[in-house]
């Protein structure tokens, strides 16, 4: 009989990873990208699979660390993805699936390229766009070329504009950049190859200067679009500091041919959007040339309402004219929801994906034309999971949807629409098997609701408890905040600090959402503005009485609050508050301790708009603004429980010296506390290994502090091994 798997940080870590799945025009199979890390071997792999959506059956097609963003070849079998070498070169591989055997190499490139989109223009050729990163001059950067002789004597960097640092790097003068082309045969026949035929920064094409697209530091394939020989991208606008903004523009570019000649040239020959206001997302270019883009009104709120703006035309010399779709009497969006993503398929059928209280679901409209009633929308949502994306799937009524969720890191579905009042959904494949695989069960996760802060709006959050769970036993308590703050537990899967670890080491797990939080309406997310330590952390305590007075086999007398970036603070705000004195321990990862010292980061426009203003403005001279009404160094004196920090020194966007200063004042306070320190992280930590560590350190700290024990991951004691945790005499 197998030995039953016990869910540990290693088999969350070494759990596999997919892309979305990308099917064929006929539907018959799909391309997913598979990530999988070993701590055994500390290796880790890339593959291409090739999914058979018939049988569920999974060919892996080729492997290596470089592996990225397959597409399938317009009209054929034929797959066409990015191979990235050491030594800095892509290469553009193709094979058939028929026969993966005659795999070839369509061409290399010098440079580091992703975000592979391949189109046909309807008139014979097949047009590429890939994005790098590029140099002042406007060619390709490549890493593996280093010019010695123009290097200075000196290490020092002089800037004279924001951003100096972005998130876990100093900026330098090479810029994000989308680079086009044109993919041709050697002949006409089924078998002849593809060839790279050219290879063109558009950005220095069209005039573009200044222009940086994707948007660092995330922007990726959903920051352009490409139908025809057309393309429309978003970026920064260039006469803004994008530190102190988020305003936009989306900049469409119409082709003549994809070897690099634009359609007609006037003086002017880009079509660019004009007074948005806000930030941008998620262009897609419909069949009929029009455009849709996801738009913000408000300059430097990046929490701002969103809504779906639809134009008619968008060549050089049309009018800027636009209609919001689902509107509102005012003009505004009608629609109270988050839009994450647009696709628009060939069909013109709207797909939109939006977050709404917890899950991740899409939103279905069967023309563009009906864009002016919410009741033409049709709410698609799995049972479970979050749906990542959904993808035509032949020219039918059907789709292929990848999902994720709290028990599965992965997986494929084909949806059926044809039936006009039920959606049904056929599983392909799991990366988990329901869970099994990785020793979870779905009947470990239920959301709760409680009655919150704000205008008496009920909060949501979602219980996790041991997969042997027994309610007639007490079980310790992990309160684990989100990040943001305007963000979200919702149901899907993590590679961090999993409620599912935490369960199988004992704990009851409650993960709330309070105020601020997205997918549970707009007024809600907004309420959050200059209240950080106000109605969140109202909700917060709620939300432990709740536990308190209605889940009996909760002991709250043995509770820990875990929480990174946003939640870090909080966790250092509730440890300077009487609530603190509830815990036996407490974790902060990245968090912020000296609110006003948040001057150093790197995004300033979200701290500008969260706390209404900068640290040295007030609303007038009796009230305090919430730089320092909800600062914890203010209630630094009153640090009592014992404490864990986390943080990297490559965090720009909270730096290292807040977790420094944090494990300064409880250590100057006499605090049992430990400090664990990573000198290659960012925000985010990158490396699995570190992730590991960080579970391993975590999940010492809180058994040492409520089972007075450590955890079965470490043989020996850690906290001696690898951080000082030391009781101050001062």
């Amino acid at each position: 009989m197998a030995a039953s798997i016990r869910f540990t940080p290693k088999v969350n870590g070494e759990t596999p990873q997919c892309s979305p799945a990308v099917p064929n025009a006929t539907g018959t199979h799909a391309v997913v990208t598979q990530s999988r890390y070993s701590f055994d071997t500390h290796t880790h792999t890339l593959e291409l699979l090739l999914l058979d959506l018939a049988t569920g059956s999974a060919t892996v097609v080729t492997s290596g660390e470089g592996v990225g963003s397959p597409q399938w070849l317009p009209g054929s079998d034929r797959l066409i993805w990015l191979q990235a070498t050491p030594s800095g070169y892509t290469h553009f591989m193709v094979t058939d699936i028929h026969e993966l055997a005659s795999v070839y190499t369509a061409g290399i490139i010098p440079g580091v390229l992703a975000n592979l989109q391949v189109v046909d223009n309807g008139a014979g050729e097949i047009g590429y766009a890939v994005t790098g990163r590029a140099n002042p001059d406007g060619s390709l950067y490549h890493p593996g070329k280093t010019d010695e002789d123009g290097k200075p004597a000196h290490s020092g960097r002089l800037y004279t504009s924001l951003f100096v640092r972005h998130w876990d790097s100093y900026q330098t003068p090479q810029k994000n950049a989308i680079f086009f082309g044109l993919l041709k045969t050697d002949g006409y026949g089924p078998r002849d190859k593809y060839h790279i035929y050219s290879f063109t920064n558009l950005m220095l094409f069209a005039g573009l200067e200044g222009v940086e697209s994707p948007i660092p530091p995330f922007g990726g394939t959903a920051d352009f679009s490409v139908r025809g020989n057309t393309i429309a991208l978003i970026a920064k606008d260039p006469e803004l500091s994008s530190a102190q903004h988020t305003a936009c523009l989306c900049h469409v570019i119409t082709l003549d041919s994809w070897n690099g000649r634009l359609a007609t040239k006037p003086a002017a020959p880009v079509w660019s959007t004009r007074g948005l206001g806000g930030a941008l997302s998620s262009p897609s270019l419909a069949p009929d040339g029009s455009l849709l883009i996801i738009s913000q009104k408000e300059d430097g709120n990046e929490a701002d309402r969103s809504r779906i703006l639809h134009y008619a035309a968008v060549k050089h010399g049309h009018p800027h004219h636009h209609h919001v779709l689902f509107p509102s009497a005012d003009g505004d969006s009608n629609w109270d929801a988050v839009p994450l993503g647009l696709t628009v398929t060939a069909k013109g059928e709207l797909l939109v994906q939006v977050e709404e209280k917890g899950h991740g679901i899409f939103y279905y409209l069967p023309s563009l034309s009906l864009g002016s009633d919410l009741e033409n929308l049709r709410r698609l949502r799995q049972p479970d999971g979050y749906m990542n994306a959904m993808l035509p799937l032949g020219r039918g009524s059907k789709f292929l949807v990848s999902t994720n969720s709290l028990v599965d890191s992965g997986t494929v579905s084909i949806l059926d629409l044809s039936h006009s009042e039920q959606v049904h959904y056929q599983q392909v494949s799991s990366v988990t098997n329901g869970g099994k695989l990785a020793g979870l069960s779905p009947s470990q996760f239920e959301e709760v609701w409680y009655d919150g802060a704000y205008q008496g709006q009920q909060i949501h959050a979602w219980l996790t408890k041991p997969v042997d769970f027994d309610p007639a036993k007490k079980y310790p308590l992990v309160l684990l905040l989100h990040g943001g703050p305007q963000w979200a537990w919702s149901d899907s899967w993590r590679t961090d600090w999993h409620p599912g670890v935490f369960a199988e080491q004992g704990y009851i797990v409650f993960a709330p959402n309070p105020t601020g939080s997205r997918g549970f309406g707009h007024a809600f997310m907004e309420a959050i503005t200059g209240s950080w330590g106000g109605l969140p952390y109202e909700d917060i305590k709620k939300g432990f009485e709740f536990i308190r007075q209605t889940m009996p086999y909760v002991d709250t007398d043995r509770a820990v609050a875990l929480g990174a970036s946003w939640a870090g603070y909080m966790v250092n705000w509730i440890q300077g508050q009487d609530f603190g004195r509830e815990f036996k321990a407490l974790v902060t990862q990245c968090g912020m301790t000296n609110l006003p010292a948040q001057m150093a980061t790197d995004e300033l426009y979200f701290f500008t708009h969260d706390h209404q203003g900068l640290p040295w403005q007030r609303a007038d001279a009796a009230h305090q603004n919430s730089w320092q009404r909800y600062d914890p160094m203010q209630y630094a004196g009153n640090w009592k429980t014992p404490h864990l920090i986390i943080h990297g020194e490559r965090d720009y966007r909270v730096v290292f010296s807040e977790g420094l200063a944090a494990f300064n004042i409880l250590q100057v306070n006499g605090v049992d506390s430990a400090f664990l320190a990573f000198p290659d992280e960012g925000h985010y930590v990158a490396n699995p290994e570190n992730v590991l560590e960080i579970n391993r350190v975590t999940l010492d700290w809180i058994n040492k502090h409520v089972l007075k024990h450590q955890s079965a991951l470490s043989p020996v004691p850690r906290l001696d091994r690898i951080v000082y945790s030391l009781k101050s005499t001062v």
